[in-house]
């Protein structure tokens, strides 16, 4: 997750060609590569989908899961927006900035995938 100082995330359209989840609103997600550490991995993420460079310094874990037979960590990287410019990847058809309160209507409406874990996300 990516949030600026206002506390808007940013959320993306997931393209349309796309095998899983296509044209639902999503945040950045993606797998860890073999051997390549988590927070590596969100930093790696967030460039391919949105061209956004991110620093260790700037993510903070906010929960891990264990599923069957792997972890999901969920990162959060606080974000100046004037100086955060996304650019959509080949797996991204847009994005925007939205408040929590924004995604809940959309979760709402079906129109966001509805994490399980949306409701401990900071405001």
């Amino acid at each position: 997750w990516v949030r600026n100082e206002t506390g808007e995330y940013l959320v993306q359209q997931r393209a349309f060609h796309l095998a899983i989840h296509p044209g639902v609103w999503a945040t950045t997600a993606g797998a860890v590569q073999s051997g390549e550490e988590s927070i590596v991995a969100a930093i790696r993420e967030t460039q391919e989908e949105l061209g956004i460079t991110l620093l260790p310094a700037q993510l903070r874990r906010l929960e891990q899961f264990i599923i069957e037979n792997r972890f999901e960590d969920i990162w959060l990287a606080d974000v100046s927006q004037k100086s955060t410019m996304p650019v959509a990847g080949t797996e991204v058809a847009a994005w925007k900035w939205a408040s929590k309160n924004a995604l809940t209507r959309l979760i709402s409406q079906g129109d966001f995938y509805d994490y399980s874990y949306f409701d401990t996300l900071p405001e």
